[in-house]
């Protein structure tokens, strides 16, 4: 309270995790490090999710593998492999344990992701009384782009580490995850990168010159 007004409450603190992937075979580089307009996406995610969250950080296989001046986030594949699931629990392990009540993740080969993501996942999640909400376009299911809320973490360490789940569609359904849909006109935000034609793709919806 200031000069005898309320201020308003402060928005829930959301933590993000961007998850790396690793080299691919069909790009020839690490997906990071491929580059879509003069940016490669890791910076275009990085510059997408920043305002949207209090802080990021990188999931990653090895320490070292990110960039300097985010947070890593490794991968336990030693405790136990499975999958992408093992880094959606090594997210909530760091941000439950930063104190923040929401983890927004993301895939590093989404460059269209919406600059909304994070309030339109809490809203659905709100009006649904849910603890976690899940990207759809295109009647798909983006797992890997979802928020969570931490207090979520023991139901997760239950299913991955006791109950070997590695799907991540019925990791969704079976933690009660709210699926968001989102446009996709005039572009599905969900996007991503594979392929050099997913790619060429890419650059021709932004008007970029391969060849510049």
């Amino acid at each position: 309270m200031t000069n005898g007004q309320i201020n308003p409450p402060s928005p829930p603190t959301t933590f993000g995790v961007i998850f790396m992937g690793g080299e691919s075979r069909r790009l020839g580089q690490e997906k990071a490090s491929v580059e879509l307009a003069g940016m490669t996406l890791l910076d275009r995610i990085v510059d997408r999710l920043s305002p949207q969250c209090a802080q990021l950080a990188l999931s990653v296989r090895r320490a070292g593998d990110g960039l300097e001046g985010l947070d890593e986030v490794v991968d336990p594949v030693t405790e136990k492999p499975g999958g992408p699931l093992m880094g959606v629990l090594a997210a909530l392990r760091w941000a439950r344990g930063q104190g923040a009540r929401f983890l927004l993740t993301s895939p590093v080969d989404t460059p269209f992701l919406p600059t909304d993501l994070a309030d339109r996942l809490r809203a659905e999640m709100s009006g649904h009384r849910a603890r976690s909400a899940v990207a759809v376009s295109r009647d798909r299911i983006h797992g890997l782009t979802a928020l969570y809320g931490t207090d979520l973490l023991p139901d997760v360490e239950r299913l991955v580490l006791q109950e070997d789940e590695r799907m991540l569609q019925a990791f969704h359904l079976r933690i009660g995850s709210v699926p968001t849909v989102f446009a996709t006109t005039p572009t599905d935000p969900f996007i991503n990168i594979n392929t050099p034609e997913d790619l060429a793709a890419a650059r021709a919806l932004i008007g970029e010159n391969p060849s510049s």
